[in-house]
């Protein structure tokens, strides 16, 4: 339950903006790190900038703004990440990814998904709609090659940035 605390405390801190009636939603993640992604129709004052800052720092939480554009974080050198701990890997994301939810469900799915499939190293596997790789990267441990094909550009870039992020040399992704 890590993000509890921040929705609890939330509907205060909105309250003390300036102009709470400009904004569009917040979404909160949970992954590597926390995170709160506030959508604003209009410029953010100073002082409501303070607000934001102040909060997800006491919340340990990345701060992330989305206004005209794609969200970016406060903190250019912030990222959003989660973990594949039995395959030892991180995988990068940003607001906007498809990605699994649940990070016990989706590690059991990936599981689940190598089980089946039985991989004895000298395959070449075909992974279609790979988003970030969460399911590619996994498999490229365990076979001589992966070959992943997603339809968004964006997730085409993010899936191979996280093979080289986690050394995994032997994946195409198109």
């Amino acid at each position: 339950q890590p993000l509890q605390p921040i929705m609890t405390r939330l509907p205060e801190m909105l309250r003390r903006l300036s102009k709470p009636q400009a904004l569009g939603h917040v979404e909160l993640f949970s992954g590597s790190s926390l995170a709160v992604l506030l959508r604003h129709m209009a410029p953010l004052s100073e002082a409501d900038l303070t607000i934001l800052k102040d909060f997800c720092q006491f919340h340990a939480a990345q701060l992330w703004l989305h206004g005209e554009g794609e969200p970016q974080p406060v903190d250019a050198t912030q990222s959003l990440g989660y973990r594949l701990e039995q395959w030892d890997l991180d995988l990068a994301w940003r607001p906007g990814d498809f990605i699994q939810v649940n990070a016990g469900v989706n590690e059991a799915m990936v599981a689940q998904a190598l089980d089946w499939l039985k991989p004895t190293g000298d395959e070449r596997v075909l992974d279609l709609f790979c988003g970030l790789g969460n399911f590619a990267l996994p498999l490229a441990k365990s076979v001589r090659e992966v070959v992943a094909v997603e339809g968004v550009q964006t997730m085409v870039d993010r899936a191979a940035a996280n093979a080289a992020s986690n050394n995994l040399h032997n994946t195409k992704f198109f």
